[in-house]
């Protein structure tokens, strides 16, 4: 039957051309959003292993500031990891793998005294490192 000019179709529903298409278009976006949430978890345990690195520097920093300097170089030795002792006392332990505290001085014996304490860790196989900075007066 034709209604001005046109051919009337009883065509319903869509064809296997479009099925295949929309099912196309939904892989793209759910592969992508699948993508995004992995990379978005690796993200979220990188920034959880810096905040507790930035809370033990922290707390070690805060530690050597309220210790004299003529008794630095005795509870913190130049370039030397500290103990598993004051890692307890301090931080109540290492919380990421790898985690080595070690404090530096740019000279044992100067007032001022730059001080370095520098965190390094392994994260997903690879090392890392942060530092923190001050100087000390006597």
């Amino acid at each position: 039957m034709r209604i001005r000019g046109k051919m009337k179709t009883n065509k319903k529903g869509m064809t296997l051309i479009e099925t295949l298409i929309a099912i196309t278009i939904g892989l793209i976006v759910f592969t992508g959003m699948g993508t995004c949430i992995y990379y978005l978890l690796i993200l979220n345990e990188s920034t959880k292993a810096q905040t507790l690195i930035a809370q033990d520097l922290g707390a070690t920093m805060e530690r050597i500031n309220n210790t004299s300097l003529g008794n630095l170089n005795t509870n913190y030795p130049n370039s030397q990891a500290l103990t598993q002792n004051e890692v307890n006392n301090i931080l109540g332990g290492y919380k990421v793998t790898g985690e080595v505290i070690t404090v530096t001085y740019s000279s044992t014996t100067s007032d001022p005294r730059e001080i370095i304490v520098t965190a390094n860790w392994t994260e997903r196989g690879r090392a890392r490192s942060v530092s923190l900075r001050t100087i000390k007066r006597g």
